[in-house]
């Protein structure tokens, strides 16, 4: 079927936003009805002469609200909840007395009320970028049809009577095993099974980490600029944030011992810098390792990115170096599975997997043991791997694109990272150009950007832009950096 719709592409409100509010107009006034199949992103797109990073970003949401159904290999239509939702009477809430909320606030733990009270604690925004496709990979890039074969098979073989005994908190012993095997062949770590813990994400397992290490008033080391929810588990658990420069070579080790500094953990991104790209350098880690020994720290070592790289080899990863045991590794599927996937995973120094154990049993017990076991084949048949080179090689293409095109339309207005990997660019634009106007450009021309300003503990660098380019087709990279371009010149 065919959507159309009246965008007003010179209006303050942004398309997607247009998009969104039209499509929900048509549901609630009947013209689509719940279970009617809608145009694909790609369709929508033609039709409304847009973008097709607009019409996904406007679906994401809708599906979000809990407006549409999407799946990657049926479609998009109008969700069946809607019409049980409607039915709904929703009682409006009564007043809510001064002395209850105090109350409720006096019940809170530390951590409660530090959580809701601590301005230390950055809101959930500054890690969660719709611009950047939450760091999620190309849908269509996704390998749907087998992950749906593997996990038909392994719902079939399995004996579910089995499956009524509890498990290992730890997760599926077969993913374990099969992780071992891969980490191995792809980023030289050498450990056993019962060194790997797996989570529903990484995020959960960088809380729990932060749980066991970090004290009121203990301090921990970040990367500045770096991952802003790091920062915000650190303060969450009462830890004060220690920010730490990072230059074209990673982490700025010799800063750590001029100016003495202690902390419980360092936190560090090596393989690919978090937003920078830039990927710490051979020296600075060993650097950074026997800092960390003569100073008895953890390093937590988040392997963010490491899957895409499109010149240089990756480098060791710190874990695969430490002779310590100092290290904890950590890592996910996100950028390489998500929606179909999003477990991450930890590998453990071994004298921290008796209480990492323990307290995953009071957090987080049970697992999917059939996506576990899916998983497990996954990665064991190799389709993992060839799966990675498949993107790669696409995101490769894509960022040279982006690069081209930014040259061709902005010659001289913009520096851009020299860095091949990750799946966005950053971006540094020259003065005659406000950060203000940039970001409104780019939302009129439906150019994803986002500013590095969250990233920063203190003062932001001006100008400096991330631009993903993972989930945006080449077609659509062009068309955008021409509507931009012409937008931010002013013609």
């Amino acid at each position: 079927m065919r959507i159309v719709l009246s965008l007003d592409e010179q209006g303050k409100i942004p398309l997607y936003r247009q998009v969104i509010d039209g499509i929900i107009a048509m549901i609630e006034r009947g013209e689509l009805s719940p279970g009617a199949k809608l145009p694909s992103t790609r369709e929508l797109a033609e039709d409304l002469a847009i973008s097709r990073f607009t019409t996904s970003k406007a679906y994401d949401e809708l599906s979000r609200q809990g407006y549409i159904d999407t799946s990657s290999s049926v479609g998009s239509f109008v969700s069946l909840k809607r019409r049980a939702l409607d039915r709904v009477a929703v009682a409006p809430l009564g007043p809510v007395d001064d002395d209850e909320v105090e109350l409720d606030a006096l019940r809170l733990s530390d951590y409660g009320e530090r959580i809701m009270t601590s301005c230390a604690i950055e809101p959930s925004a500054v890690e969660l970028f719709e611009e950047l496709n939450f760091s999620a990979p190309d849908s269509d890039l996704l390998p749907a049809a087998k992950w749906h074969e593997l996990l038909v098979k392994c719902s079939k073989e399995r004996d579910f009577n089995v499956l009524r005994k509890p498990g290992d908190v730890f997760g599926h012993r077969a993913l374990r095993d099969s992780l071992v095997d891969y980490l191995a062949r792809v980023r030289g770590i050498r450990c056993s099974a019962e060194q790997i813990c797996i989570f529903s994400g990484a995020q959960s397992a960088l809380d729990l980490l932060s749980c066991l290490l970090i004290n009121e008033g203990d301090r921990a080391l970040v990367e500045n600029p770096g991952f802003p929810g790091a920062r915000r588990l650190i303060a969450a658990y009462g830890g004060s944030v220690e920010p730490v420069p990072v230059d074209s070579q990673g982490l700025v080790v010799e800063y750590l011992a001029e100016k003495r500094l202690q902390g419980k953990f360092i936190y560090v991104t090596p393989a690919h810098h978090d937003p920078t790209g830039a990927v710490m350098s051979p020296a600075r880690r060993e650097a950074l390792l026997a800092w960390a020994r003569r100073n008895s720290v953890w390093v937590l070592e988040d392997d963010f990115d490491s899957e895409f790289r499109y010149s240089e080899k990756p480098l060791p990863t710190l874990q695969s170096q430490d002779r310590d045991q100092l290290v904890i590794y950590l890592s996910s599927f996100w950028k390489i599975m998500f929606p179909v996937l999003s477990l991450g995973f930890v590998v453990l120094p071994p004298r921290l997997v008796a209480v990492v154990r323990k307290a995953k049993s009071l957090a987080e017990r049970d697992f999917h043991f059939i996506e576990h076991e899916a998983m497990a084949q996954f990665i064991s048949e190799g389709h993992l791997e060839r799966h990675v080179r498949r993107t790669r090689a696409t995101y490769a293409r894509r960022r040279e694109s982006l690069i081209g095109h930014l040259n061709q339309r902005l010659p001289g207005k913009v520096r851009i990272s020299p860095v091949s990997a990750g799946t966005h660019l950053m971006v540094h634009f020259e003065p005659e150009f406000q950060e203000d106007l940039i970001l409104s450009a780019a939302r009129q021309s439906g150019l994803p950007m986002v500013s590095t300003g969250a990233y920063y503990c203190g003062s932001p660098n001006e100008r400096e832009l991330l631009i993903p380019f993972a989930h945006v087709a080449e077609t659509e990279i062009e068309q955008a950096i021409e509507r931009f371009s012409e937008a931010i010149s002013g013609r």
